[in-house]
């Protein structure tokens, strides 16, 4: 036992690839010989969880839930909670976020004082659009981390929610500025606090700002496909198609996932070339209804995707709706008043816009709607006061955006 934990300790401190690799190998090979090895594989769980955020493969998560089940099934809870800790990040990527809170509420049944079990429930809290309950769980983990860059990244995201941009800047750059001082270092949260915050700068219309983010995002991960694929977007914006076209290419050869052909899809249609966006809608739709047909990942992408790249109002409103059924927030309600003004029930629409506007969230594409939607209404002085407002939130709200 002594030399497994020596060996586990050597493979988890070795922050290079080929280490990183081997543990794996170890630790795959662990649970082969004895599946009921719950420490291997939680270990496993979160490597898995890890390749799954650097990498975007869809694999990485599904082995991800293979260990966690295994492992919670195998061992009790109150003497395995890093088994639940692992079981309740799964679900959050899988979209299941009541079971993920509920998994929460357990981890802190077993442990009160744990930050990890704050973590996900206010993750969970945050998609259900519960968000006096998602602050509480972060203004825990902020207590629990000291500001660590868990907490700042998690404030962020509320502040986003609530509008506090400036907020929501401060804490991203904060988390940034720790992930410099990790020991040993960590390319993939520098990496990915880069793309959070250059993303920021992207929906204000800051450009430069965020390209200097993605570049550094790039630099800490050459090839990170989630700062490729916000550097296309950005390019498209800037009307350097070919340029964008190239990138997006990279990263759909790196990483097949629906949204990244839709987004090349969308951006042939932008610049009038609808025979060449027609394959790539082609392959996202095709993806995104296969997803569908396991999990709810891509409910929120198929309501926009029937919007906006291919319209098929009757589509767009089955998909928003059934993204309302697992989750609450503020973006939802966005997509479901955008398709329900998309099929000509514009009452129902302004019903929904208000539900997205209610925690003063400053969103330009969400503004664009808001007008569009009054203005459809016959209330033209607010429809034209949202639309202004979009333009102060991001003077380039008009230009190629990804549907998020």
């Amino acid at each position: 036992m002594r030399l497994l934990l020596l060996t586990l300790i050597e493979l988890a401190l070795c922050s290079h690839a080929f280490c990183a690799d081997s543990a794996i190998r170890f630790l795959e090979d662990r649970v082969k010989k004895d599946p009921g090895d719950f420490t291997a594989q939680n270990m496993l769980a979160s490597r898995y969880l890890d390749l799954f955020r650097s990498t975007g493969e869809d694999e990485w998560l599904a082995k991800a839930r293979r260990a966690s089940e295994t492992s919670v099934n195998a061992v009790p809870a109150e003497v395995n909670t890093a088994g639940l800790v692992a079981l309740g990040r799964v679900q959050l990527a899988s979209h299941e976020f009541t079971l993920a809170r509920d998994t929460a509420k357990r981890l802190l049944e077993i442990g009160p004082t744990k930050a990890a079990g704050f973590a996900i429930l206010g993750d969970a809290f945050l998609e259900l659009g519960d968000y006096r309950e998602a602050a509480d769980a972060y203004q825990e983990v902020a207590r629990l981390d000291e500001g660590g860059i868990d907490s700042e990244t998690r404030l962020a995201r509320l502040a986003i929610v609530r509008g506090n941009l400036d907020a929501a800047r401060g804490h991203f750059t904060a988390a940034l500025a720790q992930t410099r001082e990790l020991s040993p270092p960590s390319p993939q949260l520098v990496a990915w606090c880069s793309v959070q915050l250059g993303q920021l700068y992207f929906s204000r219309g800051d450009w430069e700002r965020a390209e200097k983010q993605y570049k550094i995002a790039l630099e800490a991960m050459p090839d990170y496909y989630a700062a490729l694929d916000h550097l296309a977007e950005l390019r498209a914006a800037q009307e350097q198609a070919p340029e964008a076209i190239r990138l997006y290419e990279k990263v759909i050869a790196r990483v097949s996932r629906p949204e990244f052909c839709q987004a090349l899809g969308d951006l042939y249609a932008f610049t009038g070339k609808i025979e060449q966006a027609k394959p790539w809608h082609e392959r996202a739709l095709a993806t995104y209804l296969k997803s569908a047909e396991k999990d709810g990942r891509y409910f929120h992408h198929l309501a926009g995707f029937y919007c906006d790249s291919t319209e098929n109002p009757t589509e767009a409103l089955r998909w928003a709706r059934k993204d309302l059924q697992i989750r609450n927030s503020v973006f939802v309600h966005d997509a479901l008043a955008w398709a329900l003004y998309r099929n000509g029930e514009c009452g129902e629409a302004a019903a929904e816009i208000k539900k997205a506007l209610s925690e003063g969230t400053k969103d330009a594409h969400l503004f664009f709607h808001a007008g569009m939607i009054f203005s459809a209404n016959g209330d033209l002085a607010r429809g034209k006061d949202f639309l202004e407002r979009a333009a102060a939130v991001n003077p380039h709200y008009n230009s190629f955006h990804e549907h998020r």
